[in-house]
């Protein structure tokens, strides 16, 4: 049987690299998305005022914290501790502190 290899620093960190930037066009082509969404839509049709992205952003931490599974077997179809864990203290963790930012942003 072959053991897995442990990635060295550099593959973390080339990996870190392109995932960042990724992960930061990703939130602000969501982010995009939602307000001229919610400007087509929910503004003539609701009277709602218009968003900007830091609210687009805001809303999506919201809905996605409301209606995403939680995922915490492994791959054995086993109830995983790590991933327990991490969705009951990491995911709201990091939630509040993008929130966070958001809302810092909004208020600039």
């Amino acid at each position: 049987m072959l053991k897995k290899s442990e990635p060295s620093f550099s593959t973390i960190f080339l990996g870190f690299a392109v995932a960042a930037p990724l992960m930061i066009t990703s939130i602000l082509l969501y982010s995009y998305t939602l307000t001229k969404l919610w400007h087509w839509f929910l503004v003539p049709v609701l009277g709602l005022p218009s968003i900007g992205l830091a609210q687009a952003y805001g809303i999506m931490l919201i809905v996605t914290m409301l209606t995403q599974p939680a995922d915490i077997k492994d791959e054995d179809n086993e109830v995983s501790l790590l991933k327990t864990a991490k969705y009951l203290y990491l995911r709201p963790l990091l939630t509040l502190l993008f929130g966070w930012v958001a809302a810092q942003l909004l208020a600039t």
